[in-house]
């Protein structure tokens, strides 16, 4: 919550040169935020399936040493909330800067995910 105040405390000069979302800017965001769901997925496989206690960043967010499923879920909802707010807040170029980072976070954070041993089970 508070790097989503900083966020906007900084915005709040360039505000006059906000407008709303492009249709290009929606799709490049509607993929990181797939890709934060694909993050949650791998992590709940990876902390059920292969029983591994420490599932990796909501653990080091949260300060769990065993989060639960409903912990995760909250932590990757919380992350899509404050992360759809910020990028919504933003003017354009900062947008995208926003979008092209967390396609190369989660993207990082997956491919750990995936090879560490999770899958996308259903």
């Amino acid at each position: 919550m508070k790097i989503f105040l900083l966020v906007l405390l900084l915005a709040l000069p360039a505000r006059a040169e906000w407008e709303p979302p492009k249709p290009v800017e929606i799709g490049a965001f509607a993929v990181a935020q797939a890709l934060i769901v694909a993050d949650c997925w791998t992590t709940m496989d990876f902390r059920y399936r292969l029983h591994h206690k420490e599932a990796g960043l909501p653990k080091i967010l949260l300060g769990l040493s065993e989060p639960n499923r409903a912990e995760i879920y909250g932590f990757c909802g919380a992350s899509m909330a404050v992360t759809t707010l910020t990028w919504y807040a933003l003017p354009s170029p900062w947008r995208n800067v926003l979008t092209v980072g967390l396609i190369g976070g989660e993207t990082w954070a997956i491919s750990n995910n995936l090879s560490a041993g999770a899958r996308f089970r259903w």
